[in-house]
């Protein structure tokens, strides 16, 4: 599991600058509220997904709750991530207290619409 939350102490946030040191392919658990993170982190993420989908095919769980950043565009960006099958083990998605709700559905939209036609989040 990989945690880190933003305070005087804490680790610097996962961006696309050092996204690429994290071990990926052995994560179950990404933690990443109140992290600081953004809808352009999203949007590296997502570019990452879609050049190595496999690396994050065993996620299980990811928090990003907590993270202000995340706008709507964010969670189309990561939409692409489900779209190319990266995030396929996903179990859970946290996303309370993310900015996408004040701005209306289209990301919510993309972000349900990408995991239902690639059965994502669905029990078996």
């Amino acid at each position: 599991m990989i945690s880190t939350s933003r305070s005087k102490h804490s680790s610097p946030k996962l961006n696309a600058q050092n996204m690429h040191a994290l071990p990926l392919a052995a994560l179950r658990v990404l933690k990443l509220s109140s992290a600081g993170l953004t809808t352009q982190d999203m949007q590296s993420w997502a570019n990452a997904m879609e050049s190595q989908p496999a690396a994050w095919q065993k996620l299980q769980k990811i928090d990003l709750s907590g993270n202000r950043g995340i706008r709507c565009e964010g969670l189309v960006a990561l939409a692409r991530g489900f779209r190319v099958g990266a995030l396929g083990g996903l179990e859970e998605l946290m996303l309370e207290d993310t900015a996408y709700r004040d701005e209306g559905a289209e990301g919510a939209v993309a972000l349900f619409g990408a995991m239902v036609d690639n059965q994502c989040l669905i029990s078996h």
